[in-house]
């Protein structure tokens, strides 16, 4: 299955089968308007994360993370992409690796 995806990453997600629950919901036309979008989330914490991935899964194409904080042992109980191995690690770099994992056409 992930070479499949690897393989599908020109397809648009509008096309793509990852995105499907999306596009019943907004439409091939919805969907092609959230991937063609570009999206600035300004603090990656527990609502900036969970309003991101939700926004990647869903299909957005492009995200920009504003955050110069590193996470910390106190953020792992609410915070998307918080676990004991990315602690001391730039929320941003986390973040962006992560939105990559899950849809790697994203800009």
């Amino acid at each position: 299955m992930q070479n499949e995806i690897e393989e599908n990453t020109t397809v648009a997600p509008w096309t793509d089968e990852r995105f499907l629950r999306s596009r019943i919901v907004l439409g091939s036309e919805g969907l092609e308007r959230l991937w063609g979008a570009h999206v600035v989330v300004v603090g990656y914490g527990a609502v900036g994360s969970a309003a991101a991935e939700a926004l990647v899964r869903s299909g957005l194409g492009h995200i920009r993370i504003i955050d110069a904080d590193v996470y910390d042992v106190t953020n792992t109980n609410r915070q998307l992409g918080c676990e004991c191995s990315t602690i001391g690690k730039p929320k941003v770099e986390v973040g962006l690796a992560h939105f990559k994992a899950l849809s790697p056409q994203i800009d």
